[in-house]
């Protein structure tokens, strides 16, 4: 898959099971695999090390539709 804004490839990928919305973030969460955030949720490309790292986080599998929208509206983190 590849996304382009303004002629610009933004994300470019073939597999995008790494992806994920982490949600109930708090601040002992770290943040250092967080691509982008819309209000206070986060994508990620790291799945596994939120899943290993903190198990009563809420990890939901970000489709195409949330890469999307987090790659062109989301705030940088």
């Amino acid at each position: 898959m590849c996304l382009i804004e303004k002629g610009k490839i933004i994300l470019q990928e073939q597999d995008l099971e790494s992806y994920a919305l982490l949600k109930g973030v708090d601040e002992t969460v770290d943040l250092s695999y967080a691509l982008k955030k819309i209000g206070s949720t986060y994508l990620t490309n790291e799945r596994q090390f939120y899943v290993e790292n903190y198990p009563g986080l809420i990890i939901e599998k970000a489709h195409i539709d949330d890469l999307m929208e987090y790659m062109i509206k989301g705030e940088t983190v």
